[in-house]
């Protein structure tokens, strides 16, 4: 209800109550993973804007101390470490792809298992073995 309420002081401070609110409930009840809520205090933040500015930063204080954080971030420094996050999960999956495939390779350089055995036993589809297979034919 907030939300819909006309943009002057008065539905600010509505507005900065109902979204602590659901900070605090969300804080405290912790039936969602820490990305998810963060995730809605970005959204909160980001987007359930108030008329005056100088209240988005006394509601990202007051987070601040529901929560225990120190130092709120900024936009910039929250999107370069969901990035980070990502580049990193990146990584990983294509490390352990690159795992697979040279698993497959030295199978395939040094045994004369068939496609099927090799894929179980590495853990990856027949058609990896295969694609893994003609890349090599390939090269």
């Amino acid at each position: 209800m907030a939300l819909l309420k006309s943009k002057d002081e008065e539905s600010d401070n509505e507005l900065l109550k109902q979204k602590l609110l659901i900070v605090r409930l969300l804080y405290k009840k912790k039936i969602f993973s820490k990305a998810k809520i963060e995730a809605i205090f970005t959204f909160l933040y980001n987007y359930v804007l108030f008329k005056n500015p100088q209240i988005n930063r006394t509601f990202m204080e007051q987070v601040d101390q529901i929560t225990g954080k120190k130092n709120t971030m900024g936009i910039i420094e929250q999107l370069a470490e969901i990035k980070a996050e990502e580049a990193l999960a990146k990584g990983i999956k294509k490390g352990r792809l690159e795992e697979k495939e040279n698993s497959v390779k030295a199978f395939l350089n040094n045994t004369e298992f068939s496609a099927d055995r090799i894929a179980s036993m590495v853990g990856v589809s027949v058609s990896f073995v295969e694609k893994v297979k003609s890349g090599l034919i390939s090269k």
